[in-house]
């Protein structure tokens, strides 16, 4: 045995989808954690169960000399040369029996967001995954029992978005977008500082130089290193240098490759959704057109009954945007958000509405 991931198979078992999310969240905390967490049991399985590495012994070695060389090579660390002919020149390689752990630190810290996450919703007046779980059994409801379920989400948004932390939802919604771009600039910042040469394009380079295929070409993965060790025999301790081939490096090399492309689209993708929703949550004109499309969702947004109101446009605009400001809000529109990610637009429409057509009621007593 060589490398050994404790616990590993049970953290992919507790990689799961949340209620309370949208794509780009699944895609950084979900998808990226079981990917990389993926390769981490791919890297430590070879590790553990294959050969990771072999070595040219001299003939003289006893054949069960072979395997101590093969094993003592990997744990101890090979080296190479900086310049194929300046062998005075040495470059070490310790670190990719590490690989597995690193890979597996990456995929726990990828998680770790959305964990604070979690714990800032407990924070927030408004408990999502009840509001969200009712909105999805509506889904699959008809008739009186559909709009009893659609009553109670209405209920229960209103009778929590305006209690004293109403807003802590929007906060920690910030908070995760930030923390989550934030991650991954430093997740490429470390694969950068580890695959070494402070090349920050060094996946293209692997890209179009050939995806590494020259075993001599200087990288930090190398296939054919040297180790050296020392044999003792009859009070003779004579040294030896083994050249070796570290089968192990052409996956770590592509898995690295693979996480390095997959991550610039990631933060691509995040940064957009983070620009999106801070101007979507956070500016008041367009949380008025967003909660206006909702509310007019098969009506038309020139028809009159899509507010349920009098013909006055000018009172519409103002209860709309009264509506807007206290009794939807960053939360409440968040709320919506969540609702349609997972039951659809339909049923947000219909929880929107509802607490619409309460708050106008009340304007009109």
């Amino acid at each position: 045995m060589l490398v050994d991931i404790p616990q590993l198979s049970n953290f992919l078992k507790s990689l799961k989808a949340a209620v309370l999310d949208d794509v780009v969240d699944r895609l950084n905390y979900f998808y990226t954690s079981f990917m990389i967490a993926f390769f981490a049991t791919i890297v430590a399985t070879k590790q553990h169960f294959g050969s990771p590495i072999n070595c040219l012994t001299s003939s003289e070695f006893p054949s069960h000399w072979n395997a101590f060389v093969h094993q003592y090579c990997f744990i101890t660390g090979t080296y190479d040369f900086k310049e194929l002919h300046q062998r005075t020149a040495l470059r070490e390689h310790g670190y990719y029996q590490w690989i597995p752990f690193v890979l597996f630190g990456m995929a726990l810290m990828f998680y770790v967001p959305h964990l604070i996450w979690k714990l800032l919703q407990k924070w927030s007046s408004l408990d999502l995954k009840t509001a969200v779980a009712e909105s999805i059994k509506a889904r699959s409801l008809v008739g009186e029992q559909r709009a009893e379920t659609i009553k109670k989400v209405v209920d229960y948004a209103k009778r929590y978005l305006n209690a004293p932390n109403f807003g802590m939802l929007g906060m920690s919604g910030r908070f995760g977008m930030y923390s989550s771009v934030a991650y991954v600039f430093s997740k490429i910042w470390l694969i950068n500082f580890f695959y070494g040469e402070q090349d920050y394009m060094w996946g293209y380079k692997l890209i179009t130089g050939g995806f590494g295929t020259d075993p001599n070409m200087p990288t930090p993965f190398p296939r054919l290193t040297h180790c050296k060790f020392d044999v003792r025999d009859v009070g003779n301790t004579r040294p030896y240098e083994a050249d070796c081939v570290i089968m192990i490096n052409i996956l770590n090399e592509k898995i690295f490759l693979v996480i390095w492309i997959w991550l610039h689209f990631v933060l691509v993708v995040t940064v957009l959704n983070m620009l999106y929703t801070l101007v979507a949550l956070f500016i008041p004109a367009m949380r008025r057109r967003i909660i206006e499309n909702h509310l007019c969702l098969g009506y038309g947004k020139k028809n009159s009954s899509c507010f349920d109101i009098c013909n006055d446009t000018n009172k519409e605009r103002t209860l709309l945007k009264e509506f807007t400001t206290s009794a939807m809000s960053v939360d409440g529109l968040q709320l919506i958000r969540f609702i349609k990610n997972q039951a659809g637009g339909l049923v947000a429409h219909e929880v929107i509405r509802g607490i619409w057509k309460e708050f106008v009621e009340e304007r009109q007593r």
